[in-house]
């Protein structure tokens, strides 16, 4: 596995937090020929990994994370490079969830350990968690997961136990519950 250490790697204006984030940027395991966020030191379950920041927009890409029914936080670095949240990948049996901070200025994304993960694992979320439809509905499903999906479809095809479990995690936001109440 080749891993590319970052140390300037940052997240949005307080790239601090995630410049000391236990995590290096590596070759995916669960993506061919794509990048992904792998763990440094073990990381127990509950465990604050990172926070990403970054400017919001209605405009939706393959690697924004829904923040709101109409806003995805852009996961780039001041300069617009890519910061850590760029290089998250799917998994329908995820390492980790996200817990979305919204108010009217900003948003911030915090990276939750799902359960214990191990040094050297890639850390992964359920892109249905956050966001409602995905850009990516008809592309296959590449993470292996013995739950696997099959495709990269959002919370109004997430499975109702899988969301009761999520939401029992703490990781749908309560817009997601409210567009699927509403969609019902």
């Amino acid at each position: 596995m080749t891993l590319q250490r970052s140390p300037n790697l940052t997240d949005g204006a307080d790239g601090a937090r995630a410049r000391h984030a236990p995590v290096v940027v590596g070759q995916s395991r669960f993506v061919r020929g794509e990048l992904g966020l792998i763990a440094t030191k073990d990381l127990a379950r509950g465990e604050v990994i990172l926070v990403i920041e970054g400017p919001t927009t209605s405009v939706r890409t393959r690697y924004t994370i829904q923040v709101s029914p109409t806003e995805h936080l852009d996961p780039r670095q001041p300069d617009g490079t890519p910061g850590h949240g760029h290089f998250l990948n799917h998994s329908c049996d995820p390492s980790a969830g996200l817990r979305i901070n919204q108010t009217r200025e900003a948003a911030s994304v915090e990276v939750v350990a799902r359960r214990d993960i191990r040094a050297s694992e890639e850390l992964t979320f359920d892109y249905a968690a956050t966001e409602y439809t995905t850009a990516a509905s008809e592309i296959a499903c590449q993470c292996g997961a013995a739950r696997c999906r099959g495709n990269l479809k959002g919370y109004r095809d997430l499975p109702d136990h899988i969301r009761a479990q999520y939401r029992a995690e703490g990781f749908i936001p309560g817009y997601l519950s409210r567009l699927g109440e509403s969609a019902s």
